[in-house]
């Protein structure tokens, strides 16, 4: 177990700083699903499309029920097994096929537009209920939640070969209508955006027409331009969205009480892989404290865990995690609270580990000048 966990903290010591790595998309004409780094523009395959499918056009996913939809061009609406890549038609296929796809967060509506005319989908059945004409052709989609905001993306030909025009959007869902807040001439030909609701950005995988250009860009939504940030060098990439990341996190012990009340343990984000691990220690009588973070409850240097801190200092405090990591903790003067944050690297190697955490209070109430708070372990995910 000390041989792991020293090659664990090897791993997160040398991580190098990078963004979330669950941006999700797939290859259309080999139906293959990749992993993608938007910063790097590099792509791990994770799966193949399979199943009834057989023109994969977009993907969303949707939170109120952590399913993953697919359009096709040709057979309707599809659940995806993100584990096995099987997708499964949603009730027949309906007398209009849609193709991009979005899901409203916040009111848990699935969207869709084709040929001008803004969609929602019953996910049950799969069959489109027009909601009316967008004004607009073929049109890329993409619902940001914390704003209750849908925006669509689509090119008019200016007559020039290869020359767009493109044309930002904020749509309406109640009546379809695209409203364009800003329009500009390029050599783009097409793009799918996916919202990050973790950094609230707005992503685009896009193509160049004159060049093997094919990036993941940015976009400022105020204006409507593309920011690229990589090149993925694959022209079939399409569907782009983001999938939560699997990992876990859950109190597992109950610390003892300082002078502030039990030290709290209070996530704000699991480790997964290429993301922040994150937690917030509360109660702390002196804004500040300490992170224990490990790989094991049950010893530590071979001294068994959990381990009562009356010997030295701390009756009725107990030591459940053990100190792989010892982590100062500050917090604003009068908040009582400090955050601990650590990055996750991007290996898959650590998919799988468990990990612990405990939040110690610097306090007055004993000799030890530390109270043993709530501890919390999970698994890191992907």
């Amino acid at each position: 177990m000390r041989h792991l966990a020293a090659t664990v903290v090897s791993l997160f010591a040398l991580a190098p700083m990078a963004t979330a790595q669950r941006l999700i998309g797939f290859d259309w004409a080999y139906r293959t699903l990749y992993r993608l780094n938007p910063f790097t523009g590099s792509t791990t395959t994770i799966g193949t499309i399979n199943g009834t499918a057989t023109a994969p056009n977009s993907l969303a996913f949707a939170s109120s029920t952590n399913t993953v939809y697919l359009s096709d061009s040709f057979r309707g609406l599809f659940t995806l097994d993100m584990a096995t890549g099987t997708a499964t038609p949603v009730g027949a296929i309906p007398s209009i096929i849609v193709v991009g796809i979005t899901y409203d967060g916040a009111n848990d509506t699935l969207y869709a537009t084709r040929q001008g005319t803004l969609y929602t989908i019953d996910r049950t059945t799969g069959v489109p209920t027009p909601v009316g004409a967008t004004g607009a052709p073929g049109m890329s989609l993409c619902y940001v939640a914390t704003t209750n905001t849908m925006y669509g993306f689509y090119a008019t030909l200016t007559g020039n070969f290869g020359e767009q025009i493109f044309n930002w959007c904020v749509i309406d869902v109640t009546s379809g209508a695209a409203t364009v807040i800003a329009s500009y001439t390029g050599t783009r030909l097409g793009a799918s955006l996916a919202w990050d609701a973790e950094t609230d950005t707005i992503y685009a995988m896009a193509d160049n027409y004159y060049s093997p250009n094919y990036t993941i860009d940015t976009v400022d939504r105020a204006t409507g331009q593309f920011t690229q940030i990589s090149n993925t060098n694959n022209s079939y990439l399409r569907g782009p969205f983001w999938l939560p990341g699997t990992g876990t996190y859950a109190p597992i012990a109950t610390g003892c009480a300082g002078t502030l009340g039990v030290p709290g343990n209070a996530v704000v984000k699991a480790a997964n892989i290429g993301h922040d691990f994150v937690v917030n220690g509360t109660n702390l009588a002196r804004d500040a404290g300490v992170m224990v973070v490990g790989f094991s409850t049950s010893v530590f240097n071979g001294i068994p865990l959990p381990y009562d801190l009356a010997s030295s200092g701390a009756p009725g405090c107990t030591a459940y995690v053990s100190a792989e990591f010892v982590n100062l903790i500050l917090g604003w003067p009068g908040s009582a609270f400090a955050t601990y944050t650590t990055h996750v690297p991007d290996n898959p190697l650590l998919v799988g580990i468990h990990y612990f955490a405990q939040t110690y209070s610097f306090d007055t109430v004993n000799s030890l000048g530390l109270v043993a708070g709530n501890a919390g372990g999970g698994i890191v995910g992907q």
